[in-house]
């Protein structure tokens, strides 16, 4: 491995045309809306908890049985479940369907499982069939999750100009967090009456409606409809973003592509598609670096934590008021990278972040350890360092790390490794939201200690396989990496790498 890291490898950027304001924002806040409605159910959830786990507000005969920290853990996770499974229907179809008609599915789902979750909490139902409904929604809700956090950010970077590609992907993740203050905003003015969390979750069918109405009026991914050999089709959708393209542009970007398709493969299993994205220098690579990015992002917490930061709040005697004020101020931050990425660029960004987690997390879990629990040291300490850690990952792994890899694997394997990505994204998401309950429940000084540790190694990893990709073209980034995996001798042996561009 090179001893310098593998962040300033400028290539000079290809002009851009004149693109339509009007067409790209519809090009971005209907796919965005398949963020939204997942941090939404963030949201929701940590406020729908704690009523459907009351004696008082249920409703429900399976009140006693949600007040469970496991089960609590297993109705939050259930979510996580769905998109895993979504993700794995991604990696069948994607080629198939398309990044519109995955978003289009992502909609149906969307209101088809809040729907359910809210039918679950039925006056008359026993504790067994309620609680089966509930999860059963959950699930079919976060299968649309998966098919939406893979469709949206391929779809947005594949049809966004380069300059401003970063930031909209970014601005996805503030939809998200829009999407999460919502969620816990409805929850606030719905709470505490019996019954009426099901309203919260129903709330998600109108968001659901506007995203699936809105997507009728998009077109197809240009890139995605060369690589199908739709070549009219894709240049009518390349000109829907940019009537007045850059002499030559289109015609360049349909030259990378037919030089893809000699490559394309139909559907693979999942030890396939690794060994097809390992078997180019530029895939490996990108692989590496990506997919460490999501593993990070999940397991230093943050994703995980929101889920419970209401119960958290709580415990220190801290309302919903709080939990509101802290997605606020996430949705700041995440303002500030979506005006940053593009020119301050995707890696200092992750590693500013990650420092801010660490000082941020290690401060919570040292306060703590040593501070009484009810003393309002403690909570003011808690909700400062919860601002920063929240703050932290939104300047680093929250948008940066969903750009990055919806930009750094080649365009052949691209729906692949994005639906690998989005499968191990919210795989390790079910499984560490299912432990931060009871990991919460016996130690808030424990849990953030082992994420402040995680996170340490994380700016190791972002500064040793982590490269910068501002301001290029997605076909320029596969040649960036092609020339640092032939520096790091990363390729598989020469007679799998003649196919890569």
């Amino acid at each position: 491995m090179e001893t310098d890291p593998p962040n300033e490898r400028p290539l000079v950027p290809e002009k851009e045309g004149n693109y339509s304001r009007e067409n790209l924002a519809r090009c971005f806040i209907f796919p965005a809306l398949g963020g939204f409605l997942y941090g939404y159910d963030i949201g929701a959830t940590a406020v729908a908890l704690d009523d459907m786990g009351s004696e008082q507000w249920s409703g429900t005969s399976w009140h006693a049985a949600a007040a469970n920290s496991v089960v609590r853990g297993v109705i939050v996770s259930a979510v996580m479940v769905g998109a895993a499974l979504g993700s794995l229907l991604v990696l069948r179809y994607e080629t198939d369907w398309g990044r519109v008609k995955e978003m289009r599915l992502a909609s149906a789902l969307y209101g088809a499982g809040a729907l359910v979750e809210g039918l679950s909490g039925s006056p008359g139902l026993s504790a067994p069939l309620g609680l089966t409904v509930l999860l059963f929604g959950r699930v079919v809700y976060g299968v649309g999750i998966g098919l939406a956090m893979h469709g949206a950010p391929t779809y947005i970077a594949e049809t966004a100009p380069p300059s401003i590609r970063g930031a909209l992907v970014s601005a996805k993740e503030a939809i998200i967090v829009l999407g999460l203050t919502v969620g816990y905003a409805v929850g606030a003015a719905l709470m505490h009456g019996v019954g009426r969390w099901r309203y919260i979750y129903w709330v998600a069918m109108v968001f659901a409606a506007a995203m699936a109405y809105g997507l009728s009026g998009v077109p197809r991914s240009p890139r995605w409809c060369l690589l199908r050999g739709y070549a009219d089709e894709a240049r009518a959708a390349y000109e829907f973003v940019t009537p007045v393209p850059a002499p030559g542009a289109f015609e360049r970007l349909a030259g990378h592509v037919r030089a893809l398709k000699a490559d394309e493969v139909g559907p693979q299993s999942i030890p396939e598609i690794v060994e097809n994205l390992t078997s180019t220098p530029a895939s490996a690579y990108g692989l590496r670096a990506g997919l460490g990015l999501v593993v990070l992002q999940q397991v230093t917490g943050q994703p995980s934590v929101l889920y419970y930061v209401t119960e958290i709040f709580e415990d220190y005697d801290l309302g919903v008021g709080a939990s509101i004020g802290l997605s606020a101020w996430k949705l700041v931050a995440t303002m500030l990278t979506v005006r940053l990425i593009d020119s301050y660029g995707r890696v200092p960004l992750l590693q500013r972040g990650s420092a801010i987690m660490i000082a941020s997390m290690g401060s919570l879990a040292v306060a703590a350890l040593f501070l009484d629990m009810a003393s309002g040291a403690l909570a003011w300490t808690s909700i400062v360092t919860l601002s920063l850690y929240v703050g932290g990952y939104q300047v680093g792994y929250g948008p940066v790390t969903w750009t990055y890899i919806s930009e750094v694997f080649p365009l052949q394997p691209r729906g692949s490794a994005l639906a690998l990505a989005v499968l191990l994204n919210f795989s390790l998401n079910g499984v560490v939201t299912l432990l931060a309950s009871p990991l919460i429940a016996f130690s808030v000084s424990f849990t953030f200690f082992v994420f402040g540790a995680l996170a340490v190694y994380g700016t190791y990893f972002i500064h040793a396989y982590v490269p910068e990709t501002k301001g290029l073209e997605l076909e320029q980034i596969t040649t960036m990496l092609t020339q640092l995996a032939a520096e790091e001798d990363l390729a598989a042996p020469p007679a799998a790498t003649a196919g890569a561009v």
